[in-house]
């Protein structure tokens, strides 16, 4: 978890209690949650949060209408995003005059790495839990 970490990812601390990043050291980190209670815990307190559907709807993704499995889709200006059973299509374009060029696919369970991902496409977005 150390290595894909970012500061403003979001956490959980104890498996319970969400937090996001402030600082990173080698062997702790440094969270805020969202009460205003700042943590100072090792790496082995912290755990990823989970993609659910209820958190991608959240977040201003719609359930794909033209799908027959359960995917999900988001759209903003030239970013489309469609994620499925934990793994991201992203199509986007950093020139907002140009269709989406660029193209990943990645696995993002978790929801650190859809921020990851947003931030690369230039999706200027604050994940809510």
């Amino acid at each position: 978890m150390k290595a894909s970490l970012m500061v403003g990812d979001l956490v959980k601390v104890f498996d319970r209690y969400p937090a996001r990043v402030e600082r990173i050291l080698d062997t702790e980190v440094y969270l805020l949650d969202g009460d205003g209670v700042r943590w100072h815990v090792p790496y082995s307190f912290i755990r990823p949060i989970p993609i659910t559907t209820d958190l991608l709807e959240k977040n201003g993704f719609a359930k794909s209408k033209n799908s027959k499995r359960s995917s999900y889709q988001f759209i903003d200006s030239q970013t489309y995003a469609g994620w499925w059973n934990g793994r991201l299509n992203l199509r986007y374009n950093t020139d907002p005059c140009n269709r989406p060029t660029n193209y990943i696919f990645i696995d993002c369970k978790y929801v650190h790495q859809l921020r990851h991902a947003f931030q690369l496409a230039g999706v200027e977005k604050e994940i809510v839990i």
